[in-house]
């Protein structure tokens, strides 16, 4: 029974913005922060600078500039901060260790350790935070901890700053603009999006980059493992014998360029008939924003319907929380209607995902 490989469920519990999932699947691998919806660029190298991370520390060529503000003020925004690779047996309580979260990478402090199922963890917390934590932290998610700070080319204390009432003010101001700043572009971009999706605006911008170079290609995993995060570009047929093949999972993406830039990346994944959700499915979908309602777009949506037609995919599915009218339309722009409603209930109390559903799904052919 595949939902009883970790992997698979560990895959399926962090791509749950566009595929429903049932509750064993979420059982300890449910993240608080799902997959980026359009981020993909900055999440794939963070994920790879992951990946070697082990390379780069060992030899003193990783420095991160901080962003934020919960680990204020022991770390302000744009401070530079040195790491050394650690494991969880060397991690001492106070240091403040640098981990993976899905695609983001968090600097939190440690405030205990532990051990459970013969794996040794950690639990780390922000400065700025009194009460819960970041749940448990294993070796496979630790880059290392923070050895130094350099603020202004001069080195600042780690451990954890006294917070002043002169601090407290400057948090205040910096914490206002900062959401003045996001609040803007959040509204200024969904506003920007709504005019794309209606149809005079549509019909005005679809003569734009028609003179553009544009490339299809596909990618399939390296390895066979359900979290494989490297691809490799394949041909038609490298994909058709790899869907043949006994993988647990089978997940592949295809891509677009205009020029030398990816702008567009949809990821399908086949869920196995023993899974409540069984068929084919996108688990991450991603077109710029400025590509909307283009010949590009048009010519986007004409090669997917080729090649899924040409795999014998009879259809796909796509899940999205309800009242995402932004996304809905999105992808009913692509042929996806909505057939019907879900609700996560075990969800209840857990987060605030555990509410209705919509499912939409693309028919390629009778």
């Amino acid at each position: 029974m595949i939902c009883g490989n970790a992997g698979y469920q560990e895959f399926c519990g962090r791509s749950y913005e566009f595929m429903p999932l049932c509750k064993p699947t979420v059982e300890g691998n449910l993240s608080l922060y799902p997959l980026p919806f359009f981020n993909y660029h900055e999440s794939g190298l963070i994920m790879q600078v992951f990946e070697l991370s082990r390379l780069f520390l060992e030899n003193g060529l990783v420095n991160f500039h901080s962003s934020g503000f919960c680990m204020y003020p022991c770390i302000k925004p744009n401070d530079l901060l040195h790491i050394e690779p650690r494991s969880v047996t060397q991690i001492e309580v106070g240091e403040i260790v640098v981990y993976r979260n899905i695609y983001r990478l968090f600097a939190h402090r440690t405030i205990s350790k532990g051990r459970k199922n013969g794996q040794n963890y950690i639990i780390a917390r922000a400065d700025r935070v009194k009460f819960g934590c970041d749940g448990e932290i294993f070796d496979r998610d630790i880059l290392g901890v923070v050895t130094s700070i350099r603020r202004k080319d001069k080195e600042v204390r780690i451990s954890q700053a006294d917070f002043y009432l002169w601090d407290r003010l400057l948090l205040k101001i910096h914490a206002f603009f900062y959401r003045m700043k996001m609040y803007f572009w959040r509204y200024l971009v969904h506003f920007f999006i709504y005019l794309q999706q209606q149809k005079p605006t549509r019909a005005l911008i679809k003569s734009l980059f028609v003179n553009s170079k544009i490339e299809f290609f596909l990618q399939v995993p390296l390895g066979g493992k359900p979290n494989a995060r490297f691809f490799r570009q394949a041909s038609f047929n490298d994909l058709e014998n790899y869907l043949k093949k006994g993988y647990g999972l089978k997940k592949w993406l295809v891509c677009v360029k205009v020029g030398s830039n990816i702008i567009g990346r949809w990821g399908f994944v086949l869920r196995p008939e023993n899974c409540p959700f069984s068929g084919w499915w996108l688990y991450e979908a991603d077109f710029k924003i400025r590509y909307r309602g283009t010949n590009i777009e048009e010519k986007f949506i004409g090669e997917l319907d080729s090649l899924l037609k040409r795999l014998g995919i009879k259809d796909i599915s796509v899940s999205l929380f309800e009242k995402m009218v932004l996304k809905e339309k999105f992808f009913k722009t692509f042929g996806f209607k909505k057939v019907s409603f879900y609700k996560e209930g075990f969800l209840d109390g857990e987060s605030r995902l555990g509410r209705r559903r919509i499912i939409m799904k693309k028919v390629i052919y009778e």
